[in-house]
């Protein structure tokens, strides 16, 4: 199946989901949403985030669209900076959607605005590393730093380069002071709800009661049995 049929059916199917969610909850319900953002630094909780934000579909009018992060296309190839504006400009009242955004303008404004309840997840260094490396060695050959990390003898090596970056004139990659910064702009914004990864694993009651208490104050209407 080429990538342009299967964005399109991606996006066929969203269509559909949103009139099932309109029909059970109601179009005025779905219009009044928030557009529902999981930001995330990379190896940091995205994908449990993102479970506990596809779990609203269940309580409230909220829109799984199924779509991949805003910054990667069907292949899993990084989007531009304006597409990945786009992606988010075109979502509407009630999707939840994730992905990797810097603190950055224009994305501060629009993801801070009346209408949107950002998110965003971060975790420890260390294990963030750990994480990173783990992935970009083993288990995904395409990622940018994988035979960079592969010509490496071992763990530790491996672990300094991602500590310190990589300036090589085929491989680079930012040190870990430098990603985080590029982050954590978010934690000094009101709008936004920030987590740490370890309580979602350690206080999970306590930190989904905290989500839903953030997303009830952006405007989603919520039925908890």
């Amino acid at each position: 199946m080429s990538l342009s049929l299967k964005s399109a059916l991606k996006r066929a199917r969203w269509r559909v989901r949103r009139a099932q969610v309109a029909r059970r909850w109601g179009a005025d319900a779905l219009h009044r949403a928030p557009r529902i953002f999981g930001n995330a630094m990379p190896k940091s909780g995205s994908h449990l985030l993102t479970q506990v934000l596809e779990g609203l579909t269940e309580i409230a009018p909220a829109v799984n669209p199924g779509f991949p992060p805003v910054n990667r296309d069907e292949a899993n190839r990084p989007l531009p900076p304006e597409a990945v504006l786009a992606e988010l400009r075109a979502m509407r009242p009630g999707d939840i959607r994730y992905g990797y955004v810097h603190a950055e303008q224009p994305y501060l404004s629009l993801l801070t605005a009346p209408g949107w309840a950002t998110l965003f997840i971060y975790r420890d260094p260390r294990d963030m590393l750990v994480s990173h490396v783990f992935y970009a060695t083993d288990l995904y050959e395409g990622h940018g730093m994988h035979r960079y990390y592969r010509s490496l003898d071992s763990m530790e090596a491996r672990l300094n380069a991602a500590i310190e970056g990589v300036a090589d004139p085929e491989f680079r990659l930012s040190s870990v002071r430098e990603r985080y910064e590029s982050y954590l702009g978010w934690l000094a914004r009101p709008e936004v709800l920030p987590l740490r990864f370890e309580d979602l694993i350690l206080n999970r009651t306590a930190a989904l009661e905290r989500i839903l208490d953030f997303l009830e104050r952006r405007g989603l209407q919520i039925a908890v049995p």
